[in-house]
């Protein structure tokens, strides 16, 4: 906190883990296990966080994000003989931002407001082509614009909750491994999850797209431990090359 200034904090990062990079591939919505395949890694990361506000109870915070990911692939037992795998990768992320508010990351946290603006990089060592015979590749580098806004409110004697989102993004470039993936709903999966219920996890390979959601909860024991939640989301879609699903909604 306050290392280069009184306004602007450092962050280090490390994560990763067996199985952290493993790819579904998910064509017509049909899992086609032959094509996919297991992945591991761990990465390295270093942030800047300056605040414009600090007076301010809602923040403004500008993001400087650089990180280095090492991915390893292997077959399952699914995994066609005749399908080659992606070469084990180095990806270096570059990732810029501009936020007002945000959310924490608990299912709890009662309030939370965020707009925000993001662009982020991707650059590899190792690109081409992979699959059966060469048929679907890597770009050696991607680039991805996306924006949120986002608010969550909680009434105070009976803890009724509602939040709503609107999330949309573009890319240039962009290929399985750097498309935006929607569906399936994980909270947690990453730092703007993409959740549509119904949908297998990540089951959307997107170059583009504008997703709305909201959700609605209230306690149902009297101790407020229980609750009752529904959840609703729709999407427009433009799908990755090769990876269409009939209808965009």
């Amino acid at each position: 906190s306050g290392l280069l200034g009184p306004n602007t904090d450092v962050a280090l990062g490390v994560a990763g883990g067996g199985f952290a990079n493993s790819y579904s591939e998910i064509r017509q919505g049909h899992y086609r296990r032959e094509e996919s395949f297991l992945g591991h890694g761990g990465d390295f990361s270093a942030s800047i966080y300056h605040r414009f506000n600090p007076d301010q109870v809602l923040p403004v915070w500008a993001i400087l994000r650089g990180s280095a990911h090492q991915s390893y692939f292997e077959s399952d037992s699914a995994t066609d003989d005749s399908f080659e795998l992606p070469r084990d990768r180095t990806t270096f992320h570059v990732r810029t931002g501009l936020r007002l508010g945000g959310q924490e990351p608990s299912l709890t946290e009662p309030l939370a407001l965020e707009f925000s603006l993001w662009h982020e990089s991707l650059f590899r060592n190792e690109a081409g082509a992979y699959g059966f015979a060469g048929d679907r590749a890597i770009e050696s580098k991607s680039h991805l614009f996306w924006t949120r806004a986002l608010v969550k409110y909680t009434s105070g004697e009976w803890e009724q909750s509602f939040e709503g989102s609107v999330t949309a993004g573009t890319s240039v470039q962009a290929d399985r491994f750097s498309a935006y993936r929607l569906g399936g709903i994980l909270p947690f999966v990453s730092e703007f999850p993409l959740n549509i219920p119904g949908y297998y996890f990540q089951e959307l390979s997107a170059k583009g797209f504008v997703l709305a959601s909201a959700q609605y909860s209230f306690p149902i024991a009297p101790a407020k431990n229980w609750r009752l939640n529904t959840f609703a989301a729709s999407g427009r879609v433009e799908y990755l090359d090769g990876l269409e699903q009939p209808g965009q909604w």
